[in-house]
């Protein structure tokens, strides 16, 4: 009895990851700069993957697909200073259905701090303090 309970389990299992189109890629990073957001993440070791679907939402918003790639990563170019976004990522399998969602990272853009700098022959040096 145990023998066919874990084959049964096996095959429920493997039928599941097929239905959901697979596992969840995980450990989504997120490292933002002044001019973009680079995503990366972990792939797994499903072969099935035809490609991953970013997905992003501004604020409270709803979550939309910002982006398909077929490597595990991604820059977002494509921000609004001071608005904070929260992105994930799923896999697609060859028969188009989604895994399930990696984990959610939080992004908040903000814009570079300009300052007017000038000397003069009465004042050649330029101090800066923050």
């Amino acid at each position: 009895m145990k023998t066919i309970f874990c084959i049964y389990a096996a095959i429920s299992l493997a039928l599941l990851a097929a239905a959901s189109g697979g596992p969840a890629p995980s450990g989504l990073r997120a490292i933002p700069s002044n001019s973009k957001v680079e995503l990366s993440w972990h792939a797994g070791a499903e072969a099935e993957v035809r490609e991953f679907l970013v997905y992003r939402k501004e604020g409270t918003g709803t979550f939309r697909v910002l982006a398909r790639t077929p490597e595990a990563r991604y820059s977002d170019r494509a921000f609004t200073s001071g608005v904070t976004y929260t992105y994930r990522v799923v896999a697609m399998n060859a028969a188009g259905v989604e895994s399930v969602a990696s984990n959610e990272v939080t992004a908040v853009f903000s814009s570079p701090t300009t300052v007017d700098l000038s000397a003069s022959a009465d004042r050649p040096n330029i101090i800066l303090c923050m």
